[in-house]
């Protein structure tokens, strides 16, 4: 267990640490995730509502090296008080990696950070208007959402026991068919958005083959390179054909998957973006599957 830290008048910065020999026997964890205290404030008045006073709260590290890639993922716990009670609440903090002059870090974590913030009131809105239950996500705990921010607070889904699925392991059909429905909701609910909404949501066309001159020349090596591995793994395999094949489509792999993402009617709807299974939480009951989000 991370120490506790008071709360301070001022923004401060916080440092998780678990000594040897806490915990149930698993090996000491030191992170140097650092969350801001005015993050945890803020994050608790949009929650609690402007009552809801902090009394300490502390970091707790609670993944796995390798699960995430553009943030590092973490969590707090905090006691407030709200007149004379005092509570408990939890949340799961998204922090941008700080790689500099990550372009590519800067794009995911804003286009997520204005999903939550900008798009899913209204998706949430126009799923009500047709009597259907709002998507299922993390409750998030921001109004807004800033080129400069790089710490988002989201609703701790453990309290409510959803749990990661193995990601060694392929999906069941009741799994998939939970996904799929869900994905479903989204996409349906992004045409009514996008065709009522008079608003222009230029974030969603960032894409790493648009951003920026940087992220555009990633890409171009990404593709690229992908497609000479794949040729010399047909060379190795015997397949000349494939080989010639891969080799011949390397230089303009790139401009073809450019091509092929650029939103076009009747497909022109919001999507997912990452949908796999390290990104799913799934509940249940006497080990029946009952929700994924």
């Amino acid at each position: 267990m991370a120490d506790e830290q008071p709360a301070s008048g001022k923004a401060s910065l916080h440092r998780s640490s678990v000594k040897a020999g806490q915990g149930s026997g698993a090996h000491p964890n030191v992170t140097s995730i650092r969350v801001r205290e005015e993050g945890v404030k803020e994050a608790l008045r949009q929650d609690k509502g402007s009552g809801a006073r902090l009394l300490s709260w502390s970091q707790h590290s609670f993944t796995n090296k390798g699960d995430n890639y553009v943030a590092e993922v973490t969590s707090v716990r905090v006691k407030y008080q709200v007149e004379a009670q005092i509570r408990d609440a939890s949340y799961v903090v998204k922090m941008r990696r700080g790689r500099p002059d990550s372009h590519f870090d800067d794009m995911v974590f804003l286009k997520e950070g204005k999903f939550y913030t900008v798009l899913l009131p209204l998706l949430n809105a126009e799923l009500t208007r047709a009597g259907q239950d709002s998507l299922r996500v993390p409750r998030c705990c921001h109004s807004a959402w800033e080129d400069h921010e790089s710490q988002l607070f989201l609703e701790d889904l453990r309290p409510r026991h959803f749990k990661m699925y193995d990601r060694r392991k392929p999906l069941t059909v009741a799994h998939t068919s939970l996904v799929v429905r869900e994905l479903a909701r989204l996409h349906a609910a992004s045409v009514l958005v996008l065709a009522n909404s008079p608003k222009v949501f230029p974030f969603l066309s960032w894409e790493m083959c648009n951003y920026s001159q940087q992220t555009q020349k990633a890409f171009e090596a990404l593709i690229s390179g992908s497609l000479g591995t794949a040729s010399e793994l047909a060379r190795a395999a015997g397949r000349m054909d494939m080989q010639e094949w891969f080799s011949s489509l390397a230089p303009r792999g790139a401009d073809l998957l450019s091509a092929l993402i650029h939103p076009a009617p009747p497909f022109d709807v919001i999507g997912h973006g990452d949908c796999w299974v390290n990104n799913l939480l799934f509940r249940y009951c006497f080990h029946y599957l009952l929700v994924v989000v």
